[in-house]
């Protein structure tokens, strides 16, 4: 079961990992995104019911452009959920 849980655990932070390099290529150079696994993906035990638990931080420059600042999540979540 161990072996299960790391798998389905490290399939998930591939996926959420390429979700987060395509998100940052939307941001700007200063800019920075974190995508922060919690719950049973933080400790390496999700299974096969277990939903992704994420805390998503995003440091952006002062640009005044907050339309642009939702794209990159909303690409982040959406990559995820499929």
């Amino acid at each position: 079961m161990e072996v299960t849980t790391a798998a389905l655990a490290a399939m998930a932070v591939d996926v959420l990992t390429a979700a987060h390099q395509h998100a940052t290529r939307a941001l700007g150079a200063d800019d920075r995104l974190a995508v922060i696994g919690m719950g049973k993906l933080g400790g390496a035990e999700l299974n096969y019911a277990s939903d992704v638990d994420l805390l998503l931080n995003l440091k952006r420059e002062a640009t005044g452009q907050k339309k642009e600042t939702a794209a990159p999540l909303a690409e982040v979540i959406e990559a995820a959920e499929t």
